[in-house]
């Protein structure tokens, strides 16, 4: 199995990160090759609420992401190690919306998310976000992540806490894994960055379905890829 090993992040907003635990530890690291980083690109996107933000926020900095910066704004990089080859990778937080005969940009691999608490974020990610990526990359990886993950244990064991916060009944795991399994090449994964749950895991799994990926594909007109 694949080994990823975070060297450094970094941002544009570089003064807030470097005060951040895993900063600081992944900064005094270094890297024993002295060949080109490869690139990879992750894009995530979702509906608006769903934790979008906070999984990236989350990943970069190693803390419970009750407040995310204004860093967000910006691309966050970051160098993994992976078989002892450097990559670099860069991750984007693509916007809330998606209007009508928008392009979605090409990157290595997507991860998609919705939240576990709002069946429609997962609605809107069956019939808006992966079938938008697809009709442009017919092969590129996904990852459906369900964000929030931590509100079904609170609806299965304090179901009257889980009624105050006003939070429907949770999307089942199977809801989601068949929501999955009608895509070629997505895959599902959950997490909770309150409680730092599968954060890194996410991400590290994205870049080894990236790198295992075939070589990019050039856009695929939408209309050819409906017929």
């Amino acid at each position: 199995m694949r080994q990823v090993c975070p060297l450094r992040f970094y941002a544009s907003h570089s003064s807030y990160i470097s005060k951040a635990p895993r900063f600081n530890r992944l900064h005094e690291m270094s890297c024993a090759s002295d060949r080109p980083a490869r690139e990879i690109s992750i894009i995530v996107l979702g509906d608006a609420g769903v934790g979008k933000s906070s999984l990236v926020f989350s990943y970069a900095l190693d803390v419970s992401p009750w407040s995310v910066p204004d860093i967000l704004e910006h691309d966050l990089l970051a160098e993994l190690e992976v078989d002892h080859e450097l990559i670099s990778l860069k991750i984007t937080r693509w916007k809330d919306s998606l209007e009508d005969g928008q392009h979605i940009p090409y990157a290595d691999v997507y991860v998609v998310c919705f939240s576990v608490s709002k069946l429609e974020s997962l609605r809107s990610a069956q019939k808006k976000w992966i079938p938008t990526i697809r009709s442009y990359y017919r092969n590129t990886p996904i990852y459906l992540v369900g964000m929030k993950a931590d509100l079904r244990d609170i609806y299965t064991s304090q179901k009257f806490l889980h009624q105050s916060m006003n939070e429907g009944e949770p999307v089942k795991k199977r809801q989601a894994r068949k929501v999955a399994s009608r895509f070629k090449n997505v895959w599902y994964r959950e997490c909770c960055t309150t409680r730092g749950r599968d954060v890194i895991n996410v991400f590290e799994r994205s870049t080894k379905a990236a790198l295992l990926a075939e070589k990019p594909e050039e856009k695929v007109c939408t209309v050819c890829a409906v017929m």
